[in-house]
């Protein structure tokens, strides 16, 4: 295969890493879960991680195709079933003394006028998210890391410092 086998039996290992999860735990998932391009398309994928044990909190990747608005996922949620499953999206979710904020985050290198626009956006929704937290610590989650490679994305780690998130 065109992957030298980097990929052969990487769902049974994705299985065996899940399989310490108890029904009481929490899994924030970064994005990128579904090659679907509509929600219909994605329900195997969300049955699998439905079957995870315990609550699972997914964030947008830039390759979520099937990602629609807040009301129709939910409503899709709902109406297949899957109540182990909820979206971090311009808000936050509380697991003990700790708020789960987050969002897809960006990269902008000033070249591209899109790049600047969904940075903007994304710094909103990483704002909203903090916000929603109110005083409690925030542990944040992002799909695009602010520090990765030798790139740094100024702009998300000034969010971050101001708000300030420990991690």
């Amino acid at each position: 295969d065109v992957f030298g086998g980097a990929w052969v039996g990487y769902m049974d290992k994705l299985k065996e890493g899940l399989s310490v999860l108890q029904p009481e735990d929490t899994l924030v998932l970064l994005g990128d879960l579904s090659w679907a391009l509509d929600l219909q398309q994605a329900k195997e994928d969300f049955s699998w991680i439905n079957q995870i044990p315990g609550k699972k909190i997914i964030l947008k990747g830039n390759h979520d195709y099937w990602w629609t608005t807040m009301n129709k996922m939910k409503t899709y949620l709902a109406s297949n079933g899957f109540d182990s499953i909820d979206f971090l999206f311009n808000n936050c979710f509380f697991y003990e003394d700790l708020a789960i904020c987050g969002t897809r985050s960006w990269f902008f290198d000033g070249k591209q006028e899109h790049d600047e626009k969904m940075l903007n956006r994304e710094l909103g929704r990483l704002r909203t998210s903090l916000a929603a937290a109110g005083d409690r610590e925030k542990l944040v989650f992002l799909h695009y890391p602010p520090l990765y490679e030798g790139h740094e994305c100024e702009e998300i780690l000034n969010v971050l410092r101001n708000t300030p998130v420990k991690r």
